[in-house]
């Protein structure tokens, strides 16, 4: 929520109280019904929903609606639907632990829940660390991708300016060409011109 969705760290707090409040708040209602219906049939219809909270999220974006509305009931609903998994474990717990071995019972438990849980944890973060350097790892392959197709069209921009600059020498060869004709073609006009001149300062 802090890094994808930029919500404010003061609005993660007041999400996580709703689901503190829902959870205190269902325990009395998940405890009348367990006595009722039994701790199982109650563990096996609540962890559904545990297991559907998940795809909920899938709905939540940056818009007004997931802030205020979306993300609120996800909180209450997990920290409610986690209030009755917590109280019928513990109550199955006690019912298979010997009395006079019940605290260690629930130590050695919570000792697994935490070291599991703390295993969790770091490894999620070293798999989301690496995706996130596999993902810069991309963008910097696709930044390199684009300096290349920059450079490629740099390339054929000087090939096409060297093409032009050779077509443009061909065609002031061709105009010095022109010229020398021109001035071979002029000179016996002029020697004739000079023959003709003699002639007739002959004839005068």
């Amino acid at each position: 929520m802090l890094d994808n969705l930029d919500i404010d760290i003061s609005a993660v707090t007041i999400y996580h109280g709703l689901g503190t409040g829902a959870n205190m708040l269902m325990l009395l209602l998940w405890g009348k019904l367990a006595d009722r219906i039994g701790n199982r049939p109650l563990l096996l219809l609540v962890g559904v929903l545990v297991a559907v909270t998940p795809v909920l999220w899938l709905g939540v974006g940056s818009d007004q609606i997931s802030f205020w509305i979306w993300l609120s009931l996800l909180h209450i609903l997990a920290g409610g639907t986690w209030a009755a998994i917590d109280l019928c474990t513990n109550n199955l717990m006690m019912g298979i632990s010997p009395v006079r071995y019940q605290s260690t019972y629930f130590a050695i438990a919570g000792a697994v829940a935490g070291i599991t849980g703390a295993m969790g944890i770091s490894v999620g973060s070293c798999n989301a660390n690496a995706s996130v350097d596999n993902a810069n790892a991309s963008v910097d392959n696709a930044n390199a991708s684009v300096d290349n197709a920059n450079a490629s069209a740099d390339n054929a921009n000087a090939s096409v300016d060297n093409a032009n600059a050779s077509v443009d020498n061909a065609n002031a060869s061709a105009d010095n060409a022109n010229v020398s004709v021109d001035n071979a073609n002029a000179s016996p006009c002029i020697k004739n011109a000079t023959i003709l001149r003699k002639a007739v300062l002959s004839c005068l």
